[in-house]
């Protein structure tokens, strides 16, 4: 059972921003006489204008000699200042030492508090933010950009395919990317009160309200575990000063806007969902104890997500909100909406959507004291099901080799991609031995990539992944960079009946691997012992689509090597059936050089058994099944054709007589091996050998119509038979006690 939690979301909606700034600049009162201590200095913009230097870190200041008030400051005051050139988040210093010379006044300063500057007062501000108070925005992230409304509302943050996560850091490909698109409008307020006594905070709110409308839509195109916050941009506002009696109390709302996502994302993942929401979140302190404060109303619609079950993960996405008071932080909030999925292939439902959101407010104690220390909580934390699947889904596993076309050799480090109807799906990576798997929901029409640096790309389509099963393609050959230009490609078509080369027969060319329909590109015909040849042809992998008259249209690969002649390309095409007749036909590559056909079928209580040892069987007025053609020498075919199918099954296997007392052979595995099976004038079943070691595989079982896959190897030689159930009730699902000791050819 697979427990996953679907990438999907991302940001969604939430880009909350919880802005602070204010409609008419704020007001400061004080609910008790206001107490303002002697040792408070603050210095007007005339004073700050005569500051002749600033040290690198702010803390020492130098006044000329005619600053008006500077010869007045003291070891041990608190200076402040309002915005001026020289401090635009005003400032507010500890004086720490000073020292006057033909040059100026030069004072060194350290942080100092609220606390300090201020004996008693009650600071109040509150306001909505507007255009009017905006002061600029700022992308953080390429396609990131700011649509200015008519209204007095701040910028619409819009995001055009922005790229939360790159697998490999390259931005010139986009197969392993998590992307981002959508907007997100904002209507933020807020509400400061601090409230000191006796150099004392007594109490201290902060609370921030948020009406927004975002609407994201998020598609990846990684299999990646991921772990990564990114800052999309941010809305610098104005300062805004408020009075404590003559001081002047600067505050500077900061507001950044994030996306994050953890965990292990999904290949063809794609959602989006809309979020209208109100939210209030807020915190309180009062006689040493602290309150949260929230309120929220908001409602999801969704699009239902596209995905491949193969993931763990969750998004989020929403403003970092810092008020700042001197240019130092103080009331912070985080506002974060979150979209998760739970699947599991296995239950119903195998999807369930949640929306969520979740909001942190909290206070620093840098300008604010140490009185409140460093304090957060989370205020908000809500979660609840947006929509759920009601049908389960069911997986295949889709198993490529990949080669080198020169070599031989399996390739690793190949990019395989899977797409549907456009859509990414899956990926994954050769391995080592060029091996590469992957997960992917049962169905039809998928079209797969290989592509790797150095060398070309190559397409696989029209591909069937059957539920429950591994489903195996044709070894692919990737041709490096090297051998990019034309080559020849040569082979014969034979009867597959007779073994002999056919004349006259039509073959063209479409580039991919079963390509099977649109523009050929390439086109020619076979002489009279059914031999074929392409010069100059592009390096790559063709479909080769091979007709003639009395003969079923089929299609295998022909590949072209840049200044290479890739002979033997062979294949064997058959002729129509007659009604009710089946025939299997068994080609492979040079190694090994004798493969064998085996068949075995219902003869009463027992069953009967075709090889080359006992090539006919025979029921009634004649022959109901035999090995039509035998082949010792490498490529095939080994043909077979039941005449007379009766009730029960049918099963084909294909030993490798080269390596029959090989155990653990992986000869087998590498010899490209094909089956076909033909009905009539078509194809009814293709199987490619499966990767493992073995020296029988066990191919395919035929009951009345039906042909029911098996596809897999074991080893006949020290075994008596690979105990699996078997369809129809049978004792074993291969024919390995059948072909023990069978007699040398």
């Amino acid at each position: 059972m697979r427990h996953m939690k679907l990438f999907l979301s991302t940001l969604m909606w939430l880009l909350f921003t919880l802005v602070l700034s204010s409609c008419g600049g704020g007001s400061a009162t004080s609910s008790s006489p206001l107490v303002i201590p002697a040792t408070t200095k603050v210095l007007s913009s005339e004073a700050m204008n005569q500051i002749t230097a600033v040290s690198s870190d702010g803390t020492t200041l130098t006044f000329a000699n005619a600053a008006p008030g500077a010869s007045s400051i003291k070891v041990g005051d608190v200076i402040v200042s309002d915005v001026t050139p020289t401090t635009p988040n005003g400032m507010l210093r500890k004086v720490t030492g000073k020292t006057a010379g033909p040059e100026g006044v030069v004072v060194t300063t350290a942080a100092a508090t609220l606390e300090q500057s201020v004996e008693k007062a009650n600071i109040s501000v509150s306001g909505t933010l507007s255009s009017s108070n905006l002061v600029g925005v700022q992308a953080r992230q390429k396609g990131v950009s700011f649509k200015r409304m008519a209204n007095s509302l701040p910028p619409v943050l819009q995001i055009n395919n922005v790229v939360l996560y790159d697998a490999d850091g390259n931005a010139s490909t986009s197969n392993d990317e998590v992307v981002a698109n959508g907007s997100v409008s904002l209507n933020p307020s807020f509400n400061f009160n601090l409230d000191i006594d006796n150099f004392t905070i007594k109490s201290a709110s902060f609370t921030n309200t948020m009406v927004e409308t975002a609407q994201i839509t998020l598609s990846s195109t990684v299999q990646h575990a991921i772990g990564k916050e990114v800052e999309l941009g941010s809305y610098q506002f104005a300062p805004i000063t408020v009075w404590a009696g003559y001081v002047p109390v600067v505050i500077t709302p900061v507001l950044k806007v994030v996306v994050g996502a953890t965990g292990q994302v999904s290949v063809g993942l794609t959602s989006s969902v809309t979020q209208e929401a109100s939210l209030t979140a807020g915190l309180r302190y009062e006689n040493g104890a602290w309150s949260p404060t929230k309120e929220r109303n908001n409602s999801f619609d969704f699009s239902p997500p596209t995905l491949s079950a193969n993931a763990s993960a969750k998004a989020y996405a929403g403003p970092q909100l810092e008020l700042m008071l001197y240019g130092v932080v103080g009331p912070y909030a985080n506002i974060k909406g979150f979209l998760e999925l739970d699947a599991d292939v296995a239950s119903t439902p195998w999807w369930t959507l949640y929306g969520g959101l979740s909001a942190d407010v909290g206070m620093k104690m840098n300008v604010l004291g140490h009185t409140l220390a460093d304090h957060s909580e989370t205020v908000l934390d809500v979660r609840q099901v947006l929509g759920q699947a009601a049908v389960a889904t069911t997986l295949g596993a889709l198993n490529a080799v990949v080669k080198d076309a020169v070599t031989g050799s399996g390739l690793s480090g190949v990019a395989v991609t899977a797409t549907r109807n456009g859509t990414l799906v899956a990926s994954a990576t050769s391995n080592s031995s060029g091996v590469a798997t992957i997960q992917l929901p049962a169905g039809e029409g998928y079209d797969f990539a290989f592509t790797k640096t150095g060398y070309l790309s190559t397409g696989y389509r029209n591909v069937t992944v059957t539920a429950d099963t591994t489903n195996y393609l044709a070894t692919v050959l990737q041709i490096d960079s090297n051998h990019s230009g034309p080559g020849n490609a040569s082979g014969t078509v034979v009867n597959a009946f007779t073994g002999q080369g056919i004349a006259g027969l039509s073959i063209v060319l479409r580039p991919g691997i079963n390509n099977v329909s649109g523009t050929a590109t390439v086109s020619g015909s076979t002489n009279s012992a059914g031999f074929y040849s392409f010069t100059g042809v592009p390096a790559g992998n063709y479909t080769a689509e091979v007709s003639g008259s009395g003969f079923t249209t089929t299609h295998f690969t022909v590949t072209s090597i840049g200044g290479v002649t890739l002979a033997n390309q062979n294949y064997s095409l058959t002729p129509i059936l007659p009604a009710g007749q089946t025939r299997i036909v068994l080609t492979w590559g040079a190694t090994p050089s004798d493969l064998d056909s085996h068949l075995t079928g219902p003869d009463g209580a027992a069953r009967f058994h075709i090889y080359f040892g006992d090539k006919s069987y025979y029921s009634g007025a004649g022959v109901a099944a035999d090995l039509d053609l035998d082949d010792t020498t490498s490529y095939g075919p080994e043909t077979t054709t039941i005449y007379q199918q009766s009730a029960g099954t049918y099963r084909f296997s294909v030993h490798d007589f080269t390596n029959g007392g090989a155990l653990n052979s992986t000869a087998l595995a590498n010899s490209t091996a094909t089956v076909t099976v033909y009905r009539g004038s078509s194809v009814i079943a293709i199987f490619n050998v499966p990767t493992g070691v073995g020296n029988l595989w066990t191919v395919f079982e035929l009951n009345g119509d039906t042909v029911i896959p098996v596809n897999t190897l074991t080893n006949v030689a020290g075994s008596d038979a690979v105990l699996k159930p078997v369809i129809g009730g049978l004792p074993a699902r291969t024919d390995a006690t059948l072909l023990r000791n069978l007699p040398r050819k």
